[in-house]
């Protein structure tokens, strides 16, 4: 994103309401999109209910329809964008909970390691193949790899990632999140992997748990 995918309403120069246009592509049936997603609205508490979000909305669609996207999107605070014309389509927010006694101990010969840089074109041809299996799924150009990996956040989440080698060769790719306040180890995204890397994954998420202060 840069300046201009961000929307203000001001008034005595202090911004009152917010909006953002987040530029993504997506994938629907194998046929590339440009998409934009609504993000980061707001409005200060004393400036609600004059239809200062309407406003942006405006310029939102404005905007998509001027540097010709193909889909506008929304995600997050539910039924709020309802007034703007949009629905939800699809869950996004599904999760398993697995405590730590519940995941087997697992003997392996696979070596975890730190993700760098380089291995960001092998990571890309992995996340393709897993996305294979969905009718709708984003675009990861190498770009975003390459800031994510720099920031180490992805969204508005922070992550570290690894991958697993077999015989010197990465294999598989996964990034996890600690929750050190909940004692919680989220695993935020994995590439898939056959029956005997997914077991090893687990063990090292088993023993990474245990080591967390």
């Amino acid at each position: 994103m840069t300046l201009k995918n961000f929307f203000v309403i001001k008034h005595h120069d202090k911004i009152v309401a917010t909006l953002n246009l987040i530029p993504v592509q997506w994938s629907i049936g194998g046929i590339p999109l440009r998409v934009e997603e609504m993000g980061q609205a707001a409005t200060l508490a004393e400036y609600r209910h004059r239809g200062l979000q309407r406003r942006l909305v405006v310029e939102f669609h404005r905007q998509a329809a001027e540097q010709g996207y193909d889909l506008c999107v929304i995600e997050g605070i539910p039924y709020f964008y309802r007034q703007f014309g949009y629905e939800y389509a699809m869950p996004l927010l599904e999760e398993t909970r697995i405590r730590l006694e519940q995941i087997p101990d697992y003997k392996s010969n696979l070596n975890f390691r730190s993700f760098t840089e380089e291995n960001i074109p092998k990571a890309m041809q992995l996340l393709a193949q897993s996305q294979e299996k969905f009718y709708v799924h984003t675009i990861r150009d190498q770009q975003i790899w390459k800031m994510q990996h720099a920031t180490g956040i992805t969204a508005a989440d922070k992550f570290e990632g690894y991958i697993v080698e077999k015989d010197g060769s990465l294999t598989a790719y996964f990034r996890i999140s600690s929750d050190l306040e909940n004692k919680t180890l989220i695993l935020r995204e994995a590439s898939d992997a056959n029956y005997y890397t997914n077991n090893a994954i687990f063990k090292f998420l088993k023993d990474f748990g245990k080591n967390m202060d």
